[in-house]
C-alpha cells in the first residue's frame, strides 16, 4: 500500500510526457498564404477550418496586436494595401475575380481597431483569365495577369486597361510591386529587368539583380528575396544588397522601418522582427487579438478583492481559534518555509513545462501572474501551470498526504492536532493555494508567522509538518 501512496506523487509528470510523446505543440508552423505590409498595417490570409481569414496587424502599446477583417469561402489570390486601407481580390469564376476594399480606424476610447463605415465594401469586378496579382500606388488599384501580360488599372469604379511595356515577354511572367515612392514591374528571369511607372508609362529602370523568388512590400525602398538558402534586402543603385537570411516557413514584409516574419501554428499567428543592422531576426512573439482598454484590467479587482477577503478571513479565524485554543500541537515541527517555497517550486515545474509546451509561451510568459499585468493574455500559461498545480496537489495530498515537493523535501499536510486531513481541508487548502500563486499578496500572513502558516492553512485548519516517514 505505501508503494502506491509513494507514486502517486509523481503522477503530474504523466502530462508532460504525453504533451512531449505527442509532439506538441500538434501544428507545424507554416507561412500565411498572402501577406503584405504598408505604414505599420500588416494584412495576411490563413486557412482556418475550411475558410480564409483576412486578419489586420498593428502596434498597440510597442506590441503587435491583430483583428479579424473577415471570413471567406472563396480564396484571396492577392492583397494590395496603402496605409490603413486594404484591396482584396479572390480567386476567379467564370472569367470574373470580386475585389473587396476596406480602412480602418483606430477608436482612441477604447483603443480598438474597427473597419470604418460603411465596412467591407465590394469594388467593380476584375475581367480576367487567370489569377491577378494586385498593387496600389498613389490611392489606385492596379491589376496584372501575369500569364497574359493585361495590366489594369481601377479608377472610380472602372478598370482601364494599361499598355505595358512594349519589350514586355510572357516567357518571364512579371509582377506588380510598390515602394514609399514607385510603382514597379518586375519580371523574375535571369537577367531580371524592371521599369517604373511615370504617370504615363513604363520607364526601363536598369538594374543587376540575382533571379529573386519574392518581393517584399511595406519597404521605403525595393525590397526582395533572393538566393539560397533566400536572403531579404534592398536594392541599391541598381544592385540587389543581401542583408539577413530569413527563416523558413515564414512570409515576410516590411515593418516598423525593418522586416518581420509572418507564421501560423494552428490558430495562433507569431511573428518576428528584424531591425537594420541586426544580424538577425528576433525571437518569435504571438500576435494576440486586440483587447479593448477595459478587458485588460478587469481581471485585477476581482484577484484583489478575492486576496483581500481571504486575508481578512485568515487574520479572524486565525485569531478565534487561538481563542478557542485550537493551535497546532507543540510536538509538531513545521516546514521551513524556505522548504515549503521549494517544494511549491517543485510541484509546479512539471505543470509549467506541460504549459510552455501546450501553449508555446516563454518563460516569461510562463512567469508572470495575471496580478502582475495588464494583460490577462499574458498569464494564460502561468494560469494554466496554476489550475494543474491545484489539481494534482489536491489528489496527491488527499491520497497520500504530500506532494511531489513536500515528499522529496521531507514534509506532509496534516490537521492542526497532528491527524489525518479530511479530503476536504485538502481541496481547499490546495484551492487557496492557488489563489496565492495567482496574487502573491496572499502569501504575507505566511511570512509574518512563525511557524509559515499562511491563508490556506489558517482557513482549512490544516498545517504543514516535517516528516520524512510514509503517511500512516
Amino acid at each position: 500500500m505505501h508503494r502506491v501512496v509513494a507514486m502517486v506523487p509523481w503522477l503530474r509528470w504523466l502530462p508532460c510526457v504525453a504533451l512531449l510523446l505527442a509532439g506538441a505543440p500538434g501544428d507545424e508552423p507554416r507561412a500565411p498564404e498572402q501577406a503584405v505590409a504598408s505604414d505599420g498595417h500588416a494584412w495576411l490570409v490563413r486557412s482556418v477550418q475550411d475558410q480564409w481569414l483576412v486578419e489586420h496587424v498593428a502596434m498597440d502599446a510597442g506590441r503587435a496586436v491583430r483583428m479579424t477583417l473577415g471570413r471567406h469561402v472563396d480564396r484571396p489570390v492577392s492583397l494590395a494595401c496603402e496605409g490603413e486601407r486594404v484591396w482584396i481580390a479572390f480567386e476567379p469564376r467564370e472569367g470574373r475575380s470580386e475585389v473587396l476594399t476596406a480602412r480602418v480606424m483606430r477608436n482612441p476610447a477604447s483603443d480598438l481597431w474597427f473597419v470604418e463605415p460603411p465596412g467591407v465594401m465590394l469594388c467593380s469586378g476584375l475581367g480576367v483569365e487567370s489569377e491577378p496579382v494586385l498593387a496600389a500606388h498613389a490611392g489606385q488599384l492596379w491589376a496584372i495577369e501575369r500569364e497574359s501580360l493585361r495590366i489594369h488599372r481601377l479608377r472610380g469604379s472602372v478598370w482601364e486597361p494599361v499598355q505595358p511595356p512594349g519589350d514586355l515577354s510572357a516567357a518571364d511572367p512579371p509582377t506588380l510591386a510598390f515602394d514609399t515612392g514607385s510603382l514597379w514591374l518586375l519580371t523574375p528571369g535571369e537577367p531580371s529587368r524592371r521599369w517604373r511607372w511615370n504617370g504615363q508609362g513604363w520607364d526601363p529602370v536598369p538594374w543587376s539583380v540575382p533571379e529573386w523568388s519574392r518581393i517584399i512590400s511595406g519597404m521605403t525602398r525595393l525590397a526582395m528575396m533572393a538566393g539560397q538558402p533566400p536572403q531579404a534586402g534592398s536594392v541599391q543603385v541598381g544592385a540587389f544588397v543581401p542583408e539577413v537570411q530569413v527563416p523558413p516557413k515564414a512570409a515576410i514584409t516590411g515593418w516598423a522601418g525593418g522586416l518581420a516574419a509572418w507564421q501560423v501554428r494552428g490558430e495562433a499567428l507569431t511573428m518576428s522582427m528584424w531591425k537594420p543592422g541586426s544580424p538577425a531576426f528576433e525571437e518569435w512573439s504571438d500576435v494576440p487579438p486586440q483587447q479593448s482598454a477595459a478587458a485588460r484590467w478587469f481581471h485585477v479587482p476581482l484577484l484583489g478583492v478575492l486576496s483581500i477577503g481571504a486575508l481578512l478571513l485568515a487574520f479572524i479565524l486565525r485569531s478565534i481559534f487561538a481563542g478557542l485554543g485550537v493551535m497546532p500541537e507543540a510536538d509538531l515541527v513545521p516546514l521551513p518555509f524556505p522548504r515549503r517555497l521549494m517544494a511549491l517550486a517543485i510541484d509546479a515545474a512539471p505543470l509549467g513545462l506541460a504549459a510552455s509546451v501546450a501553449m508555446d509561451a516563454s518563460l516569461r510568459d510562463l512567469l508572470t501572474p495575471p496580478v502582475w499585468t495588464l494583460d490577462v493574455s499574458r498569464s494564460l500559461a502561468f494560469m494554466a501551470m496554476t489550475c494543474g498545480t491545484v489539481v494534482f496537489g489536491f489528489l496527491e495530498e488527499a491520497v497520500g498526504g504530500r506532494s511531489l515537493g513536500k515528499w522529496l523535501l521531507g514534509g506532509r499536510v496534516v490537521r492542526r492536532d497532528g491527524a489525518r486531513a479530511a479530503w476536504w481541508r485538502h481541496l481547499l487548502r490546495n484551492l487557496l493555494k492557488g489563489l496565492l500563486m495567482l496574487s502573491p499578496v496572499v502569501a504575507i500572513p505566511t511570512l509574518l508567522n512563525r511557524r509559515g502558516e499562511g491563508v490556506p492553512e489558517a482557513i482549512s485548519l490544516t498545517t504543514v509538518v516535517q516528516s520524512p516517514g510514509p503517511v500512516a
